[in-house]
């Protein structure tokens, strides 16, 4: 082969590298440059070759020179450089000695790692944010709390159920609002099994379905003959049933206004006088009440007694519906599909356009209407996996399903519904904290990446 052909073919294995490589002598004057290195360092062969390397760090073109480590050290050194103050390369520099021994030629080998990099700090803030979010339930499940029926992915979730646990563990009346379906009756159970009467009795009363004659003699009792029809033995009320437990009033905003009177008798005096009787009855009995009324408007319009709102209204807590947590429905629909794959013995899954749909409803009857959507569809369905067209026609018509079964942009897809998620999480947490170093502890990650992803979302804005 003659020198010419020599010269050329090894010019194109050496252009033909990914990596990129410098050659300099024993001087530290660059001899050549690849087209990869050319690539990664943003220079141009005509601006280096021939120049010392010292002079190329000292103009800021990367940090610190791998080959005067070479030199100095004479062997092999690795070494992270950063090439114009924003890209990370990771630099391996070999000696080439000549025959007596000295160092000739120092060939540096380097890889443009700021890809690696990022995406290393990418899975970093992921795991970082997934270990914030795993502490907050955390926080609830050491705290000795049974949550395997309940799901408490959102932030609004995780406050309620920790308000009602802590206020469990003290004996207050606890008024408990919101809209049907939002799980109300599953909250007063949580609160008193967390509390000191969890060895009593749960007795639950629905206000609105007894009959208001018969409304006064279910909760205080009567005696023997205190009316026509009355048992000879009597019978006790459910406020005495419930002693040293917890009586769950549920739809407190629907009993009579001389029915509220008598409850507030009980709830200042804690004495139970049954229907008939002379003799009231000491009771110990822990009140927990709900309604999906505006109960404060109600007692201003005087459909509610005003004493009565303040005597019950000592701890109130808030259920939001389930179309203000939209966090919770994803986690709500694994739970009972589950629960009701089990229960009929069933391997029933849900198609991506279905998931879509279900996580685009509004909810009007919150938590129970989600159940019996999932109940339905696992029942009815004649195949394993679950399609659209056995949704109910009023959740297709709000979801991103067409009448004919297409789909229309991805609004609502699963990485949507969790990009969504994130960012709902991270406004809320600087809103309450006012700070990004405070919002960055709670949520338990670091401020660096909290930074970060509010400058993502700046820069969404910017593009939109």
């Amino acid at each position: 082969m003659e020198e010419m052909e020599k010269s050329q073919w090894l010019d194109a294995i050496i252009d033909s590298s990914y990596d990129g490589l410098w050659i300099c002598d024993k001087n530290l004057k660059v001899i050549r440059i690849n087209k990869a290195s050319a690539r990664i360092n943003e220079v141009a062969p005509a601006d280096v070759v021939g120049r010392n390397i010292m002079e190329l760090v000292a103009e800021g073109v990367f940090d610190k020179s791998v080959t005067v480590e070479v030199l100095k050290k004479k062997t092999s050194v690795t070494m992270l450089q950063t090439v114009k103050g924003k890209k990370k390369i990771l630099v391996t520099g070999n000696p080439i000695f000549d025959e007596n021994g000295q160092i000739s030629y120092i060939v540096t080998n380097d890889r443009d790692i700021t890809e690696l990099d990022r995406l290393r700090s990418q899975l970093q803030e992921t795991q970082e944010l997934a270990r914030g979010y795993a502490s907050k339930l955390s926080e609830l499940e050491f705290s000795g709390v049974d949550l395997s029926n309940m799901v408490v992915k959102s932030p609004e979730s995780q406050r309620t159920m920790q308000v009602a646990i802590r206020c469990a563990r003290a004996d207050s009346t606890v008024l408990v609002l919101g809209e049907s379906g939002v799980g109300k009756g599953l909250l007063a159970k949580l609160i008193h099994r967390n509390s000191d009467r969890a060895g009593g009795p749960f007795i639950r009363v629905d206000c609105p379905g007894i009959p208001e004659p018969l409304i006064e003699s279910e909760l205080f009792g009567y005696e023997k003959g205190a009316f026509t029809g009355a048992r000879n033995e009597g019978k006790p009320g459910l406020f005495e049933l419930a002693n040293r437990g917890t009586l769950f009033l549920d739809e407190i905003s629907e009993i009579s206004l001389g029915m509220q009177s008598k409850l507030l008798r009980f709830l200042e005096d804690r004495e139970s006088l049954r229907v008939g009787g002379t003799t009231p009855r000491q009771v110990d009995v822990r009140v927990v009440a709900a309604t999906n009324r505006d109960i404060e408007e109600l007692a201003d319009r005087k459909q509610f007694r005003k004493d009565l709102y303040y005597r019950l209204n000592v701890v109130p807590i808030r259920i939001l519906p389930l179309r203000e947590r939209r966090e919770d429905i994803l986690p709500l629909i694994l739970y009972f599909l589950e629960k009701f794959n089990t229960a009929n013995h069933t391997l029933r899954s849900l198609s991506p356009d279905v998931i879509d749909a279900l996580c685009s409803y509004d909810y009007p009857g919150n938590v129970r209407e989600l159940a019996n959507i999932l109940e339905r569809v696992v029942v009815v369905s004649e195949r394993d996996r679950i399609e659209g067209d056995a949704l109910p026609s009023e959740v297709r018509s709000q979801s991103v399903l067409s009448r004919d079964g297409a789909r229309t942009p991805n609004e609502y897809c699963l990485r949507e519904v969790i990009k969504r998620y994130e960012k709902s999480l991270l406004a809320r947490a600087l809103e309450h904290y006012g700070s990004q170093r405070e919002a960055a502890r709670a949520l338990g990650v670091s401020q660096g990446t909290i930074s970060r992803k509010i400058r993502k979302r700046d820069d969404a804005r910017l593009h939109i």
